[in-house]
């Protein structure tokens, strides 16, 4: 099956013509695609795209969010990016450096180069053991969200992680995306090791030691990035979570602001305008925000059960499970089975054991496999309804 690379916003003119006319020439397993920008964002997520070159004179919101959907659905592979801008000026460097991208062609070069870029590609994903096939695969995995996919292709990375600072941030990526954060920082922390420039994986570090709730670390990680590109929208909303979490709303409030600046389209700012509602018992109006999100990260997402166990452990199961349905719709894809497994437990609290086994039953189907907790949530309830026959016998 042929792959994609997607030329973006491509002027169509007298180079579009003469870079199908070579292409025509090639036999190639990439084959390259002109798109509008619209059009690149549902293309990515479809899973056959492998690499993407983009032509922007500067790195507005759009072309960064571009970017940021590559790095998710394909993986942050620097050579099969690039970006057609004549004289490149320092933002627009220092931006998309974030996202791992190194290639810049000219208006007069970007024919051959990206023929050559997508030659390169075609190359090197015939080659099912190459560290790019790797990589494409396990992000894949991570967008079916499914525990065993994902670890299995975690593991065809894990050989090349001691040496490939792209292998091993990816594998961080993995365990980021199973729940071993403190597995996740390591292998980001090695990748940074093999490639110090190599920013996803610094960024990586801090994300998950504010999962873990080592507030403090993860600000010192996110300001030392602060000081070589202070306009990352991604740094300055990780900023402004780690001060929600400290409850210091007015540096929450300025990195929100600054962030807000740099894109107010993005669905982060929604995300951190909804935490800071939650955090002052807005809960009416932090769900209506909810409305907007999509994709919501570990952190937030560790947020929204944390307060649906607290509902349901006083008593509030109704108003649990309707936090759960909510936050159901908008985490990744492989954050759900944790949100279907609290929803399970709020069911099973209210004795509404029919409703928890349908829970279970989804927490199950986007695991993978049966979820270990799930099993003996199973039990307790195969114990309680056996218990309630034999007092209807009695009775």
């Amino acid at each position: 099956m042929n792959q994609l690379c997607l030329l973006v916003d491509c002027n169509s003119d007298d180079s579009h013509d003469n870079f199908q006319a070579l292409v025509d020439k090639e036999d190639l397993v990439v084959l390259p695609t002109f798109v509008s920008m619209e059009e690149a964002f549902p293309m990515l997520e479809t899973g056959n795209v492998v690499a993407m070159v983009v032509f922007a004179s500067q790195a507005n919101g759009d072309v960064l969010r571009l970017l940021e959907c590559f790095r998710r659905c394909v993986g942050a592979i620097p050579h099969f990016q690039a970006i057609v801008c004549d004289e490149p000026q320092p933002i627009i460097l220092s931006q998309v450096y974030e996202f791992g991208v190194e290639e810049f062609f000219s208006s007069t070069s970007w024919v051959q180069q990206s023929l050559e870029l997508c030659k390169s590609a075609s190359l090197i994903i015939q080659d099912r053991d190459s560290p790019e096939t790797r990589i494409i695969e396990m992000n894949r995995a991570v967008m079916t969200g499914d525990q065993n996919k994902i670890l299995a292709a975690k593991e065809r990375l894990s050989d090349m992680a001691g040496y490939d600072y792209l292998a091993s941030y990816s594998q961080g990526v993995a365990l980021q995306s199973v729940g071993q954060f403190g597995d996740a920082i390591e292998s980001f922390r090695q990748s940074t090791s093999l490639n110090r420039m190599f920013r996803p994986s610094i960024s990586g570090v801090g994300e998950n030691l504010l999962v873990l709730g080592q507030t403090d670390e993860a600000i010192a990680v996110f300001k030392d990035l602060e000081k070589l590109n202070k306009r990352s929208l991604d740094r300055k909303a990780n900023l402004a979570m780690a001060y929600l979490e400290k409850k210091d709303l007015t540096s929450a409030k300025k990195y929100l602001f600054e962030a807000q600046a740099l894109d107010p389209k993005h669905v982060k700012i929604d995300e951190i305008k909804a935490m800071l509602l939650l955090s002052q018992g807005q809960v009416k109006e932090a769900f209506a925000m909810m409305d907007k999100l999509h994709d919501v990260g570990p952190f937030f997402a560790a947020k929204l059960n944390e307060m649906g166990i607290r509902l349901s452990q006083k008593g509030k199961g109704k108003s649990a499970l309707a936090l759960y349905k909510k936050a159901h719709k908008i985490v990744k894809t492989e954050l759900r089975h944790k949100i279907s497994l609290n929803a399970a437990l709020a069911c099973y609290r209210m004795g509404e054991y029919p409703l928890a086994i349908k829970y279970l039953n989804r927490s199950d189907k986007e695991y993978g496999e049966a979820f270990p907790k799930t099993k003996k949530i199973r039990a307790a309830i195969a114990a309680q309804m056996a218990n309630s026959n034999r007092d209807s016998e009695a009775g």
